[in-house]
């Protein structure tokens, strides 16, 4: 995914270049894990292992959340990821493919609504948000709803990344649109 290439290629060494205080990244609508954890992988596999980072994670469907704290995937799930990686995160089971718990302890799972500021304001406090493929279930009035509940907790410079059908450009002036690496990323102003 190019917004975590990104991310670890240009933000987190932006960011630890800068200060030594833990990194939150937060994944604001999880589904079953599947992003968070690649997140994870992209970190690790970058050498970002051992430095402050908090990868949080939020849905809001419990049976979402169940399921990604499981870390078990059928086939479907790795159409994006090199065979290699695959082999060293994963073990195979009956069914599908078990997460390895170097990756699921580093990440985070909390139930929260998007629209409900009081389930989220904490988490919007990240540097980085990743809100993909989320907007488009929502009509306008609640975009500009969530935007603004992200808007008035994110530190100025943080970043939102959303899917790549999607715009904010015409509802809200509190981010700023600039391209990072082959990705595109709303930034806080």
């Amino acid at each position: 995914v190019p917004q975590i290439r990104a991310t670890v290629d240009h933000l987190v060494p932006q960011w630890f270049a800068r200060t030594s205080l833990p990194l939150r990244i937060w994944s604001a609508a999880s589904s079953s894990g599947e992003e968070p954890y690649s997140i994870v992988i992209a970190l690790l596999e970058a050498g970002w292992g051992n430095h402050p980072i908090e990868v949080r994670a939020s849905d809001a469907s419990p049976h979402a959340l169940k399921k990604a704290r499981a870390g078990q995937y059928r086939d479907h799930s790795f159409r994006a990821l090199p065979p290699s990686l695959k082999e060293k995160y994963f073990a195979p089971e009956p069914g599908g493919w078990k997460l390895s718990p170097e990756i699921t302890q580093r990440v985070t799972f909390t139930p929260a609504n998007l629209l409900a500021a009081d389930e989220v304001s904490e988490f919007a406090r990240s540097q980085i948000i990743f809100c993909r493929n989320v907007f488009i279930y929502f009509s306008p009035h609640a975009i500009r709803q969530t935007l603004a509940t992200f808007a008035s907790r994110m530190p100025r410079g943080s970043h939102l990344f959303v899917g790549a059908s999607e715009s904010l450009l015409r509802l809200t002036t509190d981010f700023e649109l600039r391209e990072l690496g082959d990705s595109f990323v709303y930034v806080r102003i």
